[in-house]
């Protein structure tokens, strides 16, 4: 061993002999003691130097330079310490084998795979968020551009929709191979997908919110066609929060394909399993809103019952996506990124689709999908829904705030819900996705100006 790193470990070396010594010593003192009087002694008597040399604690250090260090340095240790001194001596010995060790690279890259990068809005790190490999599995139609214009005489609705993206199999994050690959089903290219064209799907949801965007259809088609329209409706997916693809199953997959390649400790399983249990959630009653623990019935990540848990929700008082919600929110703590080598942002990028990641809530225009009002609803095969609703896609424009595309329904109730304290466009993009009558946008030369005004002002790309 030579240059700096054997230097190192040498005198790392030094230091754990040292730390090794104050145990030692006095183990080797007394039975040293037996033996002057006459008294049997063990042949390697456990915390005796024998004994430390044997599981390889200590051993002679040639360099001289590097035992001065090491003693000099180890000579600090608090005698307080004695008791801990095998603990010591096997810690600094650990040390120095992992800074030794080669730093794994992920060959495709060219990069450190597998690792947890400190990443701050304060210092950013550039390759966190861009740390992951994936493929696209075909079996989608091509984007067809629409205009503004071609929508004119018809109504456009909103409806809240998560950004990632379909048909793309994740192999490796955080520049690291997955023990199980990942496939992603979900996002705005739903209605994209082929199948789902020759079937007339538009996207899926749990049967109550499947049946709630159809009689949002049914009234949007009625109110069009009494303001002269063409009883055509189109339904915008509208970008939602950062957090809102934990809901589905591709972030829960990921995280149970990088802990399956890290290993599960106890101690590690109950803090997570004991963190969820434990998470309290405000629910609206009729005696008002209260604060409830609807996890405390989960079975554990570290069981099968619990996996399956995750994606059936049997047992808990929620839903399995609210339970593989608090899961994600758990694991993407910084102590179990750092514990699992991995940073979470690599996740959220693997996942996303390209076109949306980054865009913030409340854009819509990426897809356009026409609503099928008089068309029934289908049991759905999506792993986390159960329902598809009807619908076919219809083409794609650039992405750009609601308030752009719904210039009419989004001044009328900015003035309605505009003296509540709470966000004002926050409110607004709520009742634009949550109420049934008076949300949906007659496409007309108004509607038309402000979006060709909006992306006039756009940089050309």
């Amino acid at each position: 061993m030579s240059g700096l790193l054997g230097f190192g470990r040498d005198t790392l070396q030094a230091m754990s002999n040292n730390a090794a010594g104050l145990l030692s010593g006095p183990v080797d003192l007394i039975n040293f003691g037996l033996l002057k009087a006459g008294l049997p002694m063990p042949a390697n008597p456990v915390g005796g130097s024998a004994s430390l040399r044997a599981a390889g604690l200590t051993r002679p250090v040639e360099n001289q330079y590097a035992q001065a260090l090491g003693d000099t340095l180890g000579n600090v240790l608090p005698i307080v310490a004695a008791a801990k001194g095998p603990q010591i001596a096997q810690g600094l010995l650990t040390m120095a084998d992992n800074a030794m060790a080669p730093t794994p690279i992920n060959t495709a890259t060219g990069r450190q795979a597998g690792v947890f990068l400190v990443h701050t809005p304060g210092k950013p790190n550039p390759a966190v968020g861009s740390r992951y490999q994936r493929e696209f599995t075909g079996g989608l139609l091509d984007k067809q551009p629409v205009k503004i214009e071609d929508l004119k005489g018809s109504s456009i609705q909103v409806m809240p929709w998560d950004s990632t993206s379909r048909n793309m199999r994740i192999t490796s994050v955080s520049d690291e191979l997955l023990p199980d690959s990942v496939l992603t089903t979900g996002g705005q290219d739903f209605a994209r997908d082929l199948r789902h064209v020759e079937q007339n799907i538009g996207g899926a949801s749990n049967r109550a919110i499947a049946n709630r965007i159809m009689d949002r259809a049914r009234i949007a088609q009625r109110e069009n066609l009494m303001a002269g329209g063409s009883g055509t409706v189109y339904q915008l997916p509208v970008t939602m929060g950062d957090a809102a693809e934990n809901f589905s199953t591709m972030p829960t997959d990921v995280l149970l394909s990088l802990i399956k390649r890290k290993g599960l400790t106890p101690e590690v399983a109950a803090d997570i399993n004991d963190s969820i249990r434990s998470l309290r959630v405000p629910k609206q009653t009729t005696s008002g809103r209260v604060l409830m623990q609807p996890f405390k019935n989960f079975k554990g990540i570290d069981t099968p019952e619990g996996v399956k848990q995750l994606y059936t929700g049997e047992g808990i008082d929620t839903t399995a996506g609210e339970l593989r919600k608090a899961f994600v929110d758990r694991v993407y703590l910084k102590k179990f990124q750092q514990h699992f080598d991995f940073n979470a942002e690599d996740i959220m990028g693997a996942v996303r689709d390209p076109v949306l990641n980054g865009v913030p809530k409340g854009w819509a225009g990426n897809t356009v999908i026409q609503a099928m009002p008089d068309r029934p609803l289908l049991p759905s095969t999506h792993p986390a829904y159960d329902t598809d609703f009807p619908g076919l896609y219809r083409g794609s424009m650039p992405n750009m705030p609601v308030e752009v595309l719904m210039p009419k329904s989004f001044g009328l109730l900015s003035k309605e819900l505009g003296t509540r304290s709470a966000d004002l466009r926050t409110m607004v993009l709520g009742a634009l996705e949550k109420r049934k009558a008076g949300i949906s946008e007659l496409v007309d030369d108004q509607v038309i100006d402000s979006v060709n005004r909006y992306l006039a002002s756009r940089p050309p790309k």
